[in-house]
């Protein structure tokens, strides 16, 4: 079963006049009980690419599709929800809270 899938996904960030591309047209599948590694150097739109298909930030174009919902759009309190229930993440960076181990 598809869990993930993107049809053509962009994101594109306005850098003064520039316009920086951090994904350009992607088209993933990802499948369910499967394990995805997203690998490349620094600045090749990896965290991009992961915000996107966990609803943390939207698309410039394209769609993002969860169990063949397009979840691209949404606002933001139907995507809380979707993180909330259904979506995880593990956090490259363990110092997320100061006062935790």
């Amino acid at each position: 079963m598809e869990l993930l899938r993107t049809e053509n996904l962009t994101r594109i960030f306005h850098v003064g006049s520039e316009d920086i591309y951090a994904v350009n047209k992607a088209n993933i599948s990802i499948k369910k009980g499967g394990l995805t590694i997203f690998e490349g150097p620094s600045g090749s739109g990896k965290t991009t690419l992961i915000n996107i298909l966990g609803s943390l930030d939207q698309p410039t174009e394209g769609h993002v599709y969860y169990r063949n919902i397009n979840i691209s759009g949404w606002p933001e309190q139907k995507r809380d929800e979707l993180r909330r229930d259904k979506i995880g993440f593990i956090f490259q960076s363990i110092a997320l809270i100061n006062l935790m181990s």
